[in-house]
């Protein structure tokens, strides 16, 4: 049994070496690779059970359905969160970014690796770093704020 292993191993090596695949990939092809040389050099007086083949083929589907599951959920995971970003757009936002606050209007929002940016004005920052969200105010809004504002402080320009 200790040859069989040892053909085996050097087959999944041989396989990952040819097909310049990360060392910790192990797939179907390598699998079916692997059992017929496992059953080319058995020992004829001690067969492999078919129990042991059933197994070994359960364990490889469920391998494969995992990462499948795994591709699945990451892609989700991205959806979600720019799904979360696209809803701050046109909302009045704050956040700290590299020490420094930053306020304004989400205009844009982008995937950057695993991160989600999102735009205020010229800056792009993290979506996990902001602060506060409000409905923007509307120009006119602003407006009439500004000169409310500036009455209140006791000027009378742009009334």
């Amino acid at each position: 049994i200790n040859s069989v292993t040892a053909v085996g191993a050097a087959v999944i090596n041989k396989t990952n070496r040819t097909q310049a695949k990360d060392s910790t990939t192990f797939d179907g092809e390598a699998f079916m690779k692997l059992l017929l040389t496992q059953l080319k050099y058995q020992d004829p007086m001690n067969p492999m059970k078919d129990q042991e083949f059933m197994a070994q083929l359960a364990q490889m589907n469920t391998l494969s359905e995992m990462k499948k599951l795994n591709t699945n959920v990451e892609a989700l995971s991205k959806a979600q969160a720019l799904s979360e970003g696209a809803a701050l757009l046109g909302k009045q936002v704050e956040a700290l970014s590299d020490g420094r606050t930053v306020q304004g209007v989400v205009d844009q929002v982008r995937l950057n690796g695993k991160d989600i940016l999102i735009g205020i004005g010229n800056s792009m920052v993290k979506l996990a770093d902001v602060q506060s969200v409000q409905e923007a105010k509307s120009a006119r809004e602003r407006s009439s704020l500004h000169r409310l504002r500036n009455i209140w402080r006791g000027g009378t320009r742009n009334l």
